[in-house]
């Protein structure tokens, strides 16, 4: 395998990563090799970054991956006036009342139109007294 651009991983020097794989390495590596883990710690700009715990500040100076930490632009926020008002109701719920009062609501009942038709409406034989009884004593 050839050793150029692999990456070798700062819990064990002895192993060499492949750049895709480092990641997972890392989190693995760091599981099985705790004692190591203590001493080292992570770097602010790029996770993958292990340095020892004494060494973090040069490494923050001088790491590749450090960006730049500027304040951002504060904007000013102009404030906006609108002109929309709330239109007028057009409802009037005291008329509504009194034309609910011409047909009330009756629970079951359909007025004009029947929710089946004749020929679909069964009705079923009710089961004999006797077993209804019988279920009766059982359940209560």
């Amino acid at each position: 395998m050839d050793q150029e651009g692999l990456l070798q991983c700062p819990y064990d020097k002895n192993h060499m990563i492949r750049p895709s794989r480092f990641p997972y390495h890392l989190v693995k590596c760091r599981e099985n090799n705790q004692h190591v883990a203590k001493a080292l710690a992570t770097c602010p700009f790029n996770a993958r970054h292990r340095v020892p715990k004494k060494e973090l500040d040069l490494h923050m100076q001088s790491c590749e991956s450090k960006c730049p930490l500027e304040p951002l632009p504060v904007v000013e926020k102009a404030e906006q006036v609108s002109n929309w008002q709330i239109p007028a109701c057009e409802e009037n719920w005291e008329d509504e009342e009194c034309s609910a009062a011409a047909t009330p609501f009756v629970l079951n009942e359909f007025g004009s139109s029947q929710p089946y038709s004749a020929h679909e409406t069964v009705h079923k034989q009710s089961p004999p007294r006797s077993v209804l009884l019988v279920w009766c004593k059982l359940y209560i």
